[in-house]
Formats: C-alpha cells, sequence, structure tokens
C-alpha cells in the first residue's frame, strides 16, 4: 500500500466512523496556525457539529513510516494540535508506538486528547461501543475518546471502561485510572437525582468522615467529586437523568488528569441514547 492508498483508506474509515454525527469530514484540509501563523494540512480534518456550529475539532494524521512512532513525533503532533485549534488528535500507523510515545499521547495536555492506532484498530472502531443495561434499563454509549468499553460483568457494575492498549488489571492497579457506568431505577416518586445523591454522600461519609465532597454543576451535569482518604486517587461521579432512570459514570484517576477525564466522561454522556429492555414473554410472542 502507497503512502497515498493510506492516507484514502484511513479517511474511508473516518467517514465510517463519524458518520453517525452531524460532522464536516474533509480530506487534505489547510488551515492557518493560530500560533505559527503558517498554513498547515492536515490528512484528514473532522469537525462535529451541533446546529451547524462546530463544537469539537479532531485531527487525523497518517503516518505510513517503516518503524516504530516515537516521543518525538507524538511531541510535533500535540503542538500540530494547538496550532489548529484542534481539542483532540488521532495518530495513524501501522508499525507501532514505542512506550514513550503511548505515554506521551495519553498523560498529556488537560485540553488535548490524543489517541494512537493502527489502521486495522481504526477498521475495528465502532462509533457507539456498546448497548449498556441493567433490568430493564439501558444506554447505547460510545467509550470516551482513547478508551474502550469492557462489558465484562464484575457484579459492581454492568460495563467499565479504561484506556485502550491496557487491561483493566492495568489500569485499576498501575494507572489507577479507569471508570465504571451504573443505573438507579426510578420506581417511585422518591427515586430522584438529589435523593440518589444524597444516599451516595451519606455512605461515602460512612466509610470516612474525613471525605471531602465537592458538587457542581458541567453542561447541565451533577458533577460529585469526593476526596476519600483511603483511596489512592479521588472519586468523581457524572449523573445523567432519564425518563425511567438514572445513568451515573464513576471515575478513579490522578487528580492532575480529572479536568480533562470528566470532560471525556460528559461528551460521551450527552450523546448517549436511553433504551428500554424488553424480553420476549412481554411482547406476547
Amino acid at each position: 500500500m502507497t503512502w497515498r492508498e493510506y492516507e484514502e483508506a484511513v479517511f474511508e474509515e473516518c467517514e465510517r466512523v463519524f458518520h453517525y454525527k452531524e460532522a464536516e469530514i474533509l480530506k487534505n484540509a489547510h488551515i492557518v496556525g493560530h500560533i505559527s501563523g503558517s498554513k498547515r494540512q492536515i490528512d484528514v480534518l473532522v469537525r462535529l457539529l451541533k446546529e451547524g456550529k462546530t463544537y469539537c475539532t479532531i485531527v487525523v494524521e497518517c503516518k505510513h513510516y517503516t518503524q516504530k512512532i516515537d516521543i518525538k513525533t507524538v511531541d510535533s503532533f500535540v503542538g500540530f494540535l494547538k496550532d489548529v485549534g484542534a481539542q483532540r488528535g488521532i495518530l495513524v500507523s501501522d508499525k507501532g508506538f514505542t512506550r514513550g510515545a503511548i505515554n506521551r499521547a495519553y498523560n498529556g495536555e488537560d485540553n488535548i486528547v490524543v489517541d494512537i492506532m493502527s489502521l486495522g484498530e481504526l477498521q475495528q472502531f465502532q462509533a457507539y461501543g456498546a448497548i449498556v443495561y441493567s433490568g430493564k434499563n439501558a444506554l447505547t454509549i460510545a467509550p470516551p475518546f482513547g478508551w474502550v468499553i469492557d462489558g465484562q460483568r464484575r457484579g459492581f457494575a454492568p460495563a467499565v471502561f479504561y484506556r485502550r492498549g491496557i487491561s483493566f488489571k492495568e489500569a485499576t492497579e498501575k494507572e489507577n485510572e479507569w471508570m465504571y457506568i451504573q443505573f438507579w431505577a426510578k420506581e417511585s416518586e422518591k427515586d430522584t437525582l438529589d435523593n440518589l445523591i444524597k444516599v451516595q454522600n451519606d455512605s461515602l461519609m460512612v466509610m470516612d468522615n474525613q471525605t471531602e465532597i465537592l458538587l457542581s454543576v458541567i453542561d447541565g451535569l451533577k458533577v460529585r467529586k469526593a476526596f476519600v482518604p483511603s483511596y489512592p486517587v479521588p472519586e468523581i461521579t457524572v449523573f445523567r437523568e432519564f425518563d425511567n432512570f438514572i445513568a451515573f459514570v464513576v471515575l478513579f484517576c490522578p487528580i492532575q488528569y480529572i479536568d480533562r477525564d470528566v470532560r471525556k466522561i460528559i461528551d460521551v454522556f450527552l450523546d448517549s441514547i436511553p433504551m428500554c429492555v424488553i424480553n420476549d414473554d412481554e411482547t406476547g410472542d
């Protein structure tokens, strides 16, 4: 495959991945850099739109190299993203990435999210990652940018999320950066979001009365930050209320990544779609 064919294949996959959104997808685009003042060439430019206005810019860079991508290449890419005003970037290469490059990509800037993958991984990428459910309540939800959904049931949640390229064990025991999703059914008038938060807050305080709890609202979603002295990292919960249930994602991450990872949750939560699970015997079939 030539480098032109490689770029074309990546562009076609981007069209597939982002087709479900209101998006503008351009190949070989050019933007004048905000910092450099120079015209910058972009292999694939994706603008995600709401009501015709761009709310997120994604730059996809194709690296048809003969060796692994190193940290310098990723560092240069992050600077490129800053210059063109992109919030997200994807580096695509089939020769792999050095450990330093991987760390630089995933543990970098708070306001810029970088993912790295091969063309094969891009071809396997699903726009919506999974239908996550508990009882009759379900949610169609995508993985956060650069993360995967693990649907293996572990007792405490119907699904967990962690960074693509590592295992759940590595995410929880080494990186201390992962999240899970859970549901709370609204079966009576008392099953409100405020009551759910109160019940959970009380539980946190019973666990450790030195716990510090901070509540806020971001883009219409309630966010709780809990700093539990016995936990290795903070616990952050983002709530979204639907007609029949409340979904919430619980995040554990180092304090320096809180803002970045909360932004990831909010992005996928706002795009999520509620569903109802119906058993065959309920349909009369």
